[in-house]
């Protein structure tokens, strides 16, 4: 298989979304990963609901995880929103190096593509910057806009979604039996840990915790 070239996978979804452009579901977009319905119309947020009662901790940290990453892109979301294309969910690379051809189209925000390959990393340390410099570069020859700044910011922050978005599917997905057993506690606090750790690594603020009703803060030494 050829090492894939992150500069010609940009020009690449590029020029498939110059030709796609399409107005984005805003049900299911991207951006509403923990909002919207999958299985029986399970959302990532009621099937925490009930992960949370085998499971208080690991549901309110995941749920923290959402929190902290819409709260840096909802501020974005307008600009986002403003370019969207025909997606795919499936987006793969091919054995010679290229995008393989859409599995799952989905309207959606250009950039949610963007970010399925950034989070693949393709081709070593530098490969994120250099997939987006490709696209950047390709817009203009395909006749699209411009990427916009708030884009560039976005595309590792919906890289996290993602993968709160695959970890949608596997709580709602246990969440629509009839009777759960047996909770998916081992992929969750996987997905659950790799989507703590990349907000980290973005510097996310994490969330002030709240001091209990009644409790003092410590005392100070007075010397």
């Amino acid at each position: 298989m050829s090492e894939p070239d992150p500069v010609r996978l940009g020009r690449e979804l590029a020029a498939r979304h110059g030709s796609n452009a399409a107005e984005v579901d805003e049900t299911r977009t991207l951006l509403q990963a923990a909002e919207s319905p999958r299985v029986d119309d399970w959302t990532l947020r009621s099937a925490l609901v009930r992960f949370a009662q085998p499971q208080p901790d690991l549901a309110s940290a995941i749920l923290e995880s959402v929190r902290r990453t819409q709260a840096v892109l909802d501020p974005m979301a307008r600009e986002l929103m403003r370019h969207g294309v025909v997606t795919d969910r499936g987006l793969a690379v091919s054995a010679d190096g290229g995008l393989m051809p859409m599995a799952d189209p989905l309207p959606d925000v250009r950039v949610a593509d963007l970010a399925r390959l950034f989070r693949e990393h393709p081709g070593g340390d530098d490969a994120p910057a250099e997939l987006i410099d490709g696209y950047a570069t390709a817009t203009e020859s395909v006749g699209s806009e411009p990427l916009a700044p708030a884009e560039r910011m976005a595309v590792p922050l919906l890289a996290v979604l993602l993968v709160l978005d695959e970890l949608a599917d596997v709580l709602a997905h246990w969440a629509s039996t009839v009777a759960p057993a047996d909770p998916p506690v081992a992929e969750a606090t996987r997905l659950g840990r790799l989507a703590f750790d990349r907000l980290g690594a973005l510097g996310v603020a994490r969330e002030p915790r709240e001091r209990p009703p009644g409790r003092r803060p410590p005392a100070r030494n007075r010397g």
